[in-house]
């Protein structure tokens, strides 16, 4: 599957920039990670193709916040700024999403000791969401 998607990331490169555009290359681990800086696509591609699996988990929201600031810093005035992400979608690690659940968590105080798994359950899937769609 790895190797899918890293094919669909380097066939986006190659089809759709232009000679003048530059791409920006980070990887989704446990921490947003710039692998490179503002390339050609060509370089792109092979930062790609060097771009190993692992079993850490993912901060997606983390990481397009990184590149969009990223791209705010980087990229020149006037220049298209896009943030393409390839992901299976689900963010295991994004740190405003964890901080969310425990406030939700810390909002409970003592009645945290007192609510079954099932409710527990409940609170956290509610604040993950709610801070994911703020996201």
């Amino acid at each position: 599957m790895f190797s899918f998607q890293q094919e669909a990331a380097m066939m986006f490169l190659r089809d759709v920039l232009r000679s003048r555009d530059r791409a920006s290359i980070f990887t989704m681990g446990e921490v947003p990670l710039l692998v490179q800086g503002r390339d050609t696509a060509e370089r792109s591609i092979e930062a790609i193709r060097k771009i190993r699996p692992t079993k850490q988990s993912t901060a997606v929201f983390d990481t397009i916040s990184a590149s969009s600031e990223y791209l705010r810093v980087n990229a020149p005035e006037g220049t298209r700024r896009v943030v393409l992400v390839i992901s299976d979608g689900e963010d295991t690690n994004s740190q405003s999403i964890a901080k969310a659940i425990q406030d939700g968590y810390k909002s409970l105080g003592e009645k945290l000791n007192t609510i079954d798994s099932k409710m527990l359950y409940q609170l956290t899937v509610a604040r993950r969401d709610e801070a994911s769609r703020a996201e």
